[in-house]
């Protein structure tokens, strides 16, 4: 898979997550806008080709305080902070990086196929890591769901020397893990290399 980060001619931010399974890509995207290290959603878009039940269109609409999903045509309203799936792990690199010591847990609040779901990230601690680009200081974390203890956490680790760029993911499923590993990164212009 690929990640890319990138700022847009009008001034607003595009982020891409591309995934390659069986030569198909799972493609998901988010425009957003980011002022004084906070970012705010603007669309979301999310393609599956192997199951579009999961398909997703987003759209903040931030002066009428809703967001619609064009796919399944709904609507939520938006209150307080509300993020799409891909703008809110920006935000969480934001806010660990910012201040790791302070970061001891926060709430996010996320759209997704017609419902608001609250995610918790929970500092555990600051592990070295290896990984295929050497090994990288990071901030060891839990994303869980507070409403929802079912044992499906979520393990993430992010590369603390490099705008905590994501290092590794594991998402429990059932009785297995999936894996998201880096083998390469640039952050700013800058390869990401550990020791």
């Amino acid at each position: 898979g690929v990640r890319k980060l990138e700022q847009r001619g009008d001034g607003n931010w595009g982020f891409e997550n591309r995934a390659s399974a069986l030569m198909t890509d799972v493609i998901e995207t988010s425009t957003f806008s980011l002022r004084d290290r906070h970012v705010k959603s603007l669309n979301y878009n999310f393609r599956n080709p192997f199951n579009a039940k999961r398909n997703l269109s987003l759209t903040f609409n931030w002066p009428k305080g809703e967001v619609s999903d064009s796919v399944h045509n709904n609507t939520l309203p938006l209150q307080g902070e509300v993020y799409d799936k891909l703008s809110y792990q920006l935000q969480l690199q934001l806010d660990a990086c910012s201040n790791p010591e302070k970061f001891k847990s926060r709430d996010y609040t996320v759209v997704d196929k017609g419902r608001l779901k609250t995610y918790r990230i929970e500092f555990i601690d600051r592990q070295q890591l290896r990984t295929k680009a050497g090994t990288l200081n990071t901030l060891h974390l839990r994303q869980f769901r507070p409403d929802k203890r079912d044992g499906h956490d979520t393990l993430i680790w992010l590369a603390s020397d490099f705008s905590c760029v994501l290092a590794r993911l594991d998402q429990h499923e059932g009785n297995g893990v999936i894996r998201l590993e880096l083998t390469g990164a640039t952050v700013n212009g800058k390869e990401v290399k550990g020791k």
